[in-house]
């Protein structure tokens, strides 16, 4: 763990498993999904686990958390009776899941709530193009996205405060879209510069007046590091940090006063 903004190291969190795709609840909670289908709740700063749900279907790859519900989504990879790739819906974080597929039979990587509780996934169909899908508020199905500019390696997907982000893995370019009538018009790109093989995303830094994130954040699965960007500017780095324990697989940040 590391403070924000100061990037100062503050702690370790002992657990068996790999974490993935954290993310961070209305109340800063950070939620950890594990490959061992475990996704752990943390309070701020905490470093024992206040809850666990568990995932029967296959690993928890990423997660969203709803800010008009509570509720809380997972992307779940392939397992033994996952089907291709499925997202969970826990109730109010607490109860569940209920469980969407995906169209065409597509692998879910990346799930995202906007703000008025519409839930976006990413990942690849059954012919491996790249698939973005939404489960509009009140729906029971996931409509497929026409994405006019396509995606080449589907990665982090958030919604940055003002438009659906979504990552390209193979050139970190963060895409925003905004999304109406299931097609997505581009409203602007952010290049992150010298980031390496960047594994995770996640934007902050948004406030009620300005809602659009001010900074995002990138791990360097390759170099066991993490750097952050001014956003959406992008460009070179503002700050880089090194000698994180392991290959980080995720990230998030939990804000001092949500």
């Amino acid at each position: 763990m590391y403070a924000w903004p100061s990037l100062a190291p503050v702690g370790f969190v002992s657990a068996a498993g790999v974490p993935l795709g954290l993310c961070v609840d209305a109340t800063g909670d950070i939620w950890v999904p594990m490959n061992d289908s475990l996704i752990w709740e943390f309070a701020h700063g905490g470093y024992a686990p206040i809850r666990q749900l568990l995932d029967n279907y296959g690993l928890p790859g990423s997660c969203s958390s709803d800010p008009t519900t509570g509720n809380l989504a997972a992307g779940s990879y392939f397992g033994a009776s996952s089907g291709p790739g499925n997202v969970l819906v826990y109730k109010k974080a607490r109860r569940g899941p209920a469980v969407f597929a995906l169209p065409d039979r597509s692998q879910c990587f990346s799930v995202a709530y906007d703000s008025e509780g519409n839930l976006f996934a990413n990942g690849i169909d059954a012919n491996g193009r790249p698939i973005l899908a939404e489960l509009s508020k009140g729906k029971r199905s996931f409509e497929r996205v026409s994405v006019p500019l396509g995606v080449g390696r589907p990665g982090s997907l958030q919604w940055d405060g003002k438009y659906l982000a979504e990552q390209d893995a193979d050139t970190n370019v963060i895409y925003q879209f905004k999304v109406s009538n299931a097609v997505a018009i581009i409203k602007g790109l952010t290049t992150l510069q010298l980031g390496g093989y960047i594994n995770a995303l996640w934007i902050t830094g948004g406030t009620k007046r300005h809602p659009q994130g001010t900074a995002v954040v990138g791990t360097n699965y390759a170099y066991y590091g993490f750097s952050v960007w001014k956003y959406p500017s992008g460009g070179d780095p503002e700050a880089v940090v090194y000698g994180v324990a392991s290959s980080p697989e995720g990230v998030t940040v939990s804000p001092d006063k949500p």
